[in-house]
């Protein structure tokens, strides 16, 4: 068969177009589904997960440093002065992907012992005890020297002695 002189070019302008079209459009759809999010995946779980905990278990004036231990496991803190007091806090922070997250729950249980390690009080407190606790943009100054890049880059030269390297000097028979 005899091949055709004429070479009829159906789509020039497919043919010049460079493959940056193509990937500008597979970047935008990756990125389109990113920002679709799962629903039951929304929330990420900070702290003591106080929900699956069975506080019912500790009991007023009978429970003891040992039962509260086995039953719900370690404090996130404990108390310093006072009666000694445990504390079991967590909560549910939104996971958007450009904006702060943000609490939607939160529960704390502040269990107190006695002098004999038995239960005295359960503080079962929510989201509405919380404090907005807004950091300060003071600095404290410290004195000493003020060191330059090449100070601290060029501080150790001269400071290192020869019979320190390994194989110079010192061992035994020398």
């Amino acid at each position: 068969m005899r091949k055709s002189s004429t070479n009829f070019d159906l789509m020039p302008e497919m043919k010049k177009k460079k493959p940056t079209n193509l990937l500008i459009l597979c970047f935008l759809s990756i990125f389109i589904a990113s920002c679709a999010g799962v629903e039951e995946e929304n929330f990420e779980s900070r702290g003591y997960v106080t929900k699956f905990s069975d506080f019912s278990k500790v009991k007023l004036g009978e429970s003891d440093k040992e039962e509260v231990l086995n039953i719900l496991g370690s404090p996130i803190t404990t108390s310093i002065f006072g009666d000694e007091q445990w504390v079991y806090a967590g909560g549910e922070v939104t996971k958007e992907t450009f904006f702060k997250p943000e609490l939607k729950t939160y529960e704390s249980f502040v269990i107190t012992f006695d002098k004999n390690g038995i239960v005295k009080k359960i503080d079962k407190k929510d989201k509405s005890a919380l404090r907005d606790v807004k950091i300060s943009k003071d600095e404290t100054s410290t004195s000493g020297n003020s060191v330059t890049l090449i100070q601290q880059l060029l501080g150790n030269v001269g400071k290192f002695n020869s019979q320190n390297k390994v194989g110079a000097g010192g061992g035994l028979g020398r």
